[in-house]
């Protein structure tokens, strides 16, 4: 069973060398799409410099959505039945996917996702893990997976008409598990499989002995976050309340942890109220 990977760059950095060979042998073949507005030479270099690497750009930023669905389109020509998605930051840890094929042709589903370790960054900016999502390690049927590391059925994703270009970055992964499942397709999810995702910049706070983690997002991100979620709730109507993102969460973060939180609230209402008023078919600009 072959398995093509797709990853989408966006000004990647150097440590993305290792990153890259944590998963260069788990596929037969790597489809990379630049998002770049700074391209860099090094990594670029060294995997064109591997027959099995597929590499474009378009020397702007298409957004995330748009990518992946290049690069699902450019599988499917490539005649794989499978894909695995990955963001640029994902480690794959050894035979994880391995993992993952075994299960997705067994169980008959649309997407196989691996458990995860959520890792974070110290002050000396080491990475340990944070948190494991399933600590359990169970296999299980599931309403939800993240986009890096799910391997997908490509006859699947071609049915349901692939992932929402509408959706410049952000909640990609909500709007294509809600399709599947809104047209009788199952997620299905590996315990002993695992990949390690770096929450971005995101800082771990204490309050009360619980752990609050602040993603640290720019502005543009939350404009995204608010804006994306009100089309998604209006695309979907009530099927999209067992994966639709918690806003509140991130309002209170901002009002709590965040020193520019007049400019980062204003962004959140500005995204939500143009969510409202969105066109469907129009890329978010």
């Amino acid at each position: 069973m072959e398995v093509i990977g797709i990853v989408v760059l966006f000004n990647p950095e150097d440590e993305i060398i290792d990153i890259y060979k944590s998963y260069k042998k788990q596929f037969e073949k790597v489809i990379f799409v630049d998002n770049s507005i700074k391209i860099n030479t090094k990594f670029i270099n060294l995997i064109k410099s591997d027959r099995d690497n597929l590499y474009y750009s378009f020397n702007e930023n298409i957004g995330l959505s748009r990518a992946l669905d290049f690069g699902c389109k450019i599988a499917i020509k490539q005649g794989f039945e499978y894909a695995c998605l990955l963001d640029q930051d994902t480690y794959v840890e050894e035979k994880c996917i391995l993992e993952l094929k075994k299960y997705i042709r067994k169980n008959q589903v649309a997407l196989v996702a691996p458990n995860i370790k959520f890792m974070i960054r110290d002050k000396n900016n080491k990475l340990s893990i944070n948190r494991i999502l399933d600590p359990l390690e169970e296999n299980k049927y599931v309403n939800f997976a993240i986009t890096s590391g799910s391997l997908i059925d490509l006859k699947v994703y071609k049915k349901i008409g692939g992932v929402d270009t509408n959706l410049f970055i952000g909640q990609i992964d909500q709007d294509y598990c809600t399709n599947l499942i809104k047209n009788n397709f199952y997620i299905y999810r590996v315990g002993n499989s695992f990949i390690q995702q770096e929450a971005g910049k995101s800082k771990v706070y204490k309050i009360f002995n619980k752990e609050i983690l602040n993603p640290k997002y720019p502005a543009f991100r939350y404009y995204y976050i608010f804006h994306n979620e009100r089309y998604l709730r209006k695309k979907w109507g009530k099927i999209y309340d067992i994966n639709k993102v918690n806003l509140w969460k991130y309002i209170i973060i901002i009002l709590f942890f965040e020193k520019d939180r007049f400019k980062l609230l204003y962004q959140c209402i500005l995204g939500f109220y143009s969510g409202d008023k969105y066109e469907k078919n129009k890329l978010f600009r």
